[in-house]
């Protein structure tokens, strides 16, 4: 497949950008993607982090296939994912408190932020504290909750002409790779197609 793995990056970029872009929305807060070693903003502003905690799929890469008129091949599949959202600083249970409740009302915000980037939210947990000690003294406040959201991926395969022959070439050595007379192998192998 053609660059495959630049369009699986590209599709999940685009999931993590829309999600944190909604949340940006709707809570005004800046939103980290924890995906690398995470270092915590300076200062004592808050802010919000997103990471992927699981990842599923229904029916894996070959649950759709269809044969452009090109010839690209074109490969379906729905996947969902749940997402661990977390708040730092200031007041993080209400912040969550609230884009909970936008989930479930917001639907203008998520048709511009995610709806129309291929991307359903389906549930979420309620919100929990994550307070962290720090120094065993101190205590920075947080809270977590996991949303789970839905997309589809098309997967698109570079068009191709069909293989009606295989050529070969070899070099057979008999005993070591010094062998100065190798059997050389040159042909065609021809696929009988209807």
């Amino acid at each position: 497949m053609a660059n495959i793995v630049e369009q699986m990056y590209a599709y999940e970029d685009n999931v993590f950008e829309s999600i944190a872009t909604y949340i940006n929305n709707v809570t005004g807060l800046p939103v980290w993607l924890k995906d690398k070693p995470f270092i915590t903003p300076d200062g004592n502003n808050p802010y919000i982090t997103i990471r992927m905690v699981t990842s599923g799929n229904s029916g894996g890469a070959g649950q759709f296939l269809n044969i452009q008129e090109d010839g690209s091949a074109q490969y379906v599949m729905d996947n969902s994912y749940q997402v661990e959202i977390m708040a730092y600083r200031g007041r993080p249970f209400p912040v969550l408190n609230y884009l909970q409740s936008s989930f479930h009302s917001f639907q203008e915000r998520m048709y511009q932020d995610l709806y129309i980037k291929g991307i359903s939210f389906l549930s979420c947990s309620n919100v929990s504290e994550a307070n962290t000690v720090l120094d065993g003294d101190k205590t920075r406040l947080g809270a977590r909750l996991i949303a789970t959201f839905n997309t589809r991926m098309i997967i698109e395969d570079s068009p191709t002409t069909e293989i009606t022959s295989v050529g070969y070439s070899l070099n057979s050595y008999q005993n070591s790779y010094e062998d100065d007379k190798p059997l050389k192998l040159e042909d065609t192998f021809n696929y009988i197609t209807t």
